[in-house]
């Protein structure tokens, strides 16, 4: 499946976004919408007909944030509570730092989510070594890879990307193709990458 992110065509009002995506639905054969960072996902502008992937720091509800931790279970109940009535294919989720969390935590709670919410939930590869699911801190949990990621651990070098991106794939449940201005001499930014080479590359 092939879905449009709301940090690819954010920083205008959702409605704005959603003609977006309607407008480019056909075209390009998307089959969900990704409520991200980048507009105000206020779910109330967004029709119900559209399938969903949504990210745990996106929602809102009259203009407010919706609060959400992997490890304060007692903000699940808003999320479980706004999207009962929508099509969510998964829920991607930050996992903690380092220091807020030991390993048994994060998976437990992973899973005890996901059996709460009732939606698959996927842990998202982190740039910073400060988080689980960092280069070093990997997690054996169903993966939201993104690339842009990926590409700050190897400082731009591809054939290190894509060997990693091997790696992980078997986990992965859901891949972010996304542009994160790292250039390294002589190398390919993951910009570059069309959907043929993403094939090709790795596989999918």
């Amino acid at each position: 499946m092939i879905g449009l992110s709301i940090t690819a065509i954010g920083q205008r009002p959702i409605k704005k976004c959603i003609e977006i995506y309607y407008q480019l639905q056909q075209s390009m054969g998307l089959n969900y919408l990704e409520l991200a960072i980048g507009s105000n996902c206020e779910l109330n502008q967004i029709p119900k007909d559209i399938p969903l992937v949504v990210h745990n720091r996106c929602l809102y509800q009259n203009d407010k944030h919706l609060p959400f931790s992997l490890i304060q279970s007692k903000t699940w109940e808003n999320y479980k509570k706004n999207l009962s009535d929508r099509t969510v294919l998964a829920l991607s989720v930050h996992p903690p730092k380092l220091h807020e969390a030991f390993q048994e935590q994060v998976l437990a709670q992973r899973q005890a989510l996901e059996q709460y919410i009732g939606i698959p939930v996927l842990l998202e590869v982190m740039p910073s070594p400060a988080y689980w699911l960092s280069q070093d801190n990997l997690l054996d949990v169903p993966l939201l890879l993104d690339l842009s990621h990926i590409n700050i651990w190897h400082k731009g070098d591809f054939k290190q990307v894509e060997e990693t991106c091997k790696v992980l794939l078997p986990r992965a449940q859901a891949i972010h193709i996304s542009h994160n201005s790292y250039l390294a001499p002589g190398n390919l930014n993951v910009y570059s990458l069309t959907k043929c080479q993403i094939s090709q590359a790795f596989n999918v």
